[in-house]
């Protein structure tokens, strides 16, 4: 596993001419770096235990592979790489906010539940007497 300065600049640069084996030999030479990254993020934004910092660094790094990217120096790459852990931790927050306020649930459009038929509206208004005794 290559982890000298050198070698990584090296495999930026690779990288960022499109080498897909420079990218993940780049993503196996900081890979330790991410997870401590990772840490980081989850531990200022609060982040929850669903998502381990390896979920976020694997994440991460899809992302940066999946966009032609010209890293200019580690600085540069770094600073990549934690917008898009933070980018990560973000959405995850917003998926579980979502899903915790109904957001998994089907969505019934009023028009539907409005268009009772005579039965039914004679159930409802049934039912909202009942209560009113209640």
């Amino acid at each position: 596993m290559a982890s000298s300065e050198h070698e990584i600049t090296r495999l930026l640069s690779a990288a960022s001419s499109g080498s897909r084996t420079a990218q993940d030999d780049l993503f196996s030479a900081v890979y330790a770096q991410l997870h401590q990254l990772a840490g980081s993020h989850r531990r200022r934004q609060h982040g929850d235990d669903t998502l381990g910092n390896t979920a976020f660094v694997h994440d991460a790094d899809l992302r940066l592979s999946q966009q032609p990217h010209r890293w200019q120096d580690r600085a540069h790459f770094f600073n990549a790489a934690s917008k898009a852990i933070r980018h990560i931790l973000v959405d995850h927050a917003r998926r579980r906010r979502a899903a915790k306020r109904g957001g998994d649930q089907a969505r019934v459009p009023l028009d539907s539940i409005a268009a009772l038929d005579d039965d039914s509206a004679k159930d409802v208004l049934d039912l909202n007497e009942a209560l009113e005794r209640l």
